[in-house]
Formats: structure tokens, sequence, C-alpha cells
């Protein structure tokens, strides 16, 4: 009985705090702007003959995006195409 009570009062205590974590409420506004577009991003893309892609990441800054190639063999390494400098 006495292990009952506190996990009595820990489990109606975890909705009210959940509850007001979370200030800031999602409207359409914020669905249709560039935020929000930009966390749903996904890397552009296109396959060459040689079995190697060149990525261009739409999620990052303008002035920070570049053309990277992977090779699938070399899983976790892109390598960057074009030096903007």
């Amino acid at each position: 009985m006495n292990r009952i009570i506190p996990f009595l009062l820990i489990l109606c205590l975890i909705p009210r705090v959940y509850s007001e974590e979370r200030k800031e409420k999602i409207t359409v506004e914020w669905i249709q702007s560039d935020e929000a577009k930009a966390i749903a991003a996904v890397h552009r893309y296109q396959w060459l003959e040689n079995n190697t892609a060149i990525l261009f990441d739409v999620r990052k800054p303008k002035e920070e995006r570049t053309f990277q190639k992977l090779d699938p063999r070399k899983a976790g390494e892109l390598y960057t195409v074009v030096n903007r400098e």
C-alpha cells in the first residue's frame, strides 16, 4: 500500500507537467512558413552511372549549400564536389 500512493501521485502529475511544457501552438501560418518547410526538407539527389550520387542539402542556409558526392561503398562519408572559393 505504501508503494502505491507515491506511484499514483506521480502518475497524476505527469500529464500536468507535459501540458504546461509546450506553450506555443502549431498554427496554419506556421505550417506554411519557411521554417516548417525546412524541417520537412530532404536532400535533393541525382544518381550517376558509376553508382554514386550527387546530393544537395536544401536544409542548410543558402550560403552553406554545396554539392556533395555520396559513394555507397564508403558509407557515412560525403565528399564536396564544388569548391565555392
